[in-house]
């Protein structure tokens, strides 16, 4: 094959190539980690550190060196451990100075989401609001009336016109509301053991 005509080959595969993967990573696009929000950027940097002596260890040619890049990894993995507990610490410090606030101010909404990101249980769900003919009501505003619109149809309504016909109880049931004796206590203690083995 002539020379020109392999350099000419290698171009257009340069060219093919460099469009794939641009496109690629376009399309596709890489995942991100998403990292929580709380952690601070003194922590990713022990952390990026944490990452470099894990490194060494991997690199480390003699077992003196292991040894040694093993004790670094090992500190520098206690000083990551102990910067995100901080962290943790202050974020949810902040979060119940901000629930103190919320409560404080009558905001419940803000003081049950606060509750349910402690939790760890928590998912805004900001979701469209439609109006009763179907269509998305984009403004604060509309959505606040439509609140207040389905709320009042759901809590006033008219009594039933057929109301439940509740017999009352024939008889008095005798409940003893003693405190139980000593024997009693210890026959329910018991009973409660001898169902966990």
């Amino acid at each position: 094959m002539k020379p020109y005509k392999i350099f000419l080959m290698k171009t257009q595969w340069q060219q093919i190539k460099q469009m794939l993967t641009s496109t690629f990573s376009e399309v596709l696009r890489k995942k991100k980690y998403q990292q929580k929000d709380w952690i601070s950027a003194d922590t990713l940097n022990k952390v990026q550190v944490r990452k470099e002596k894990k490194g060494a260890i991997n690199n480390s040619r003699t077992r003196a060196a292991k040894a040694t890049a093993q004790e670094e990894y090992t500190e520098a993995n206690r000083a990551v451990k102990n910067s995100v507990k901080t962290d943790k610490a202050n974020f949810i410090e902040d979060l119940a100075k901000e629930a103190e606030d919320a409560s404080a101010q009558g905001n419940m909404k803000q003081l049950y989401d606060i509750t349910r990101k402690i939790a760890g249980k928590y998912k805004r769900t900001d979701r469209p609001i439609k109006d009763k003919n179907g269509n998305v009501l984009t403004s604060d505003e509309d959505q606040l009336k439509r609140w207040k619109e389905h709320f009042e149809e759901l809590l006033n309504r008219p009594p039933p016109q057929n109301p439940p016909d509740i017999t009352p109880a024939e008889e008095v049931l005798q409940i003893n509301c003693e405190r139980p004796s000593n024997a009693e206590i210890e026959k329910a203690i018991h009973h409660m053991q001898s169902r966990l083995t």
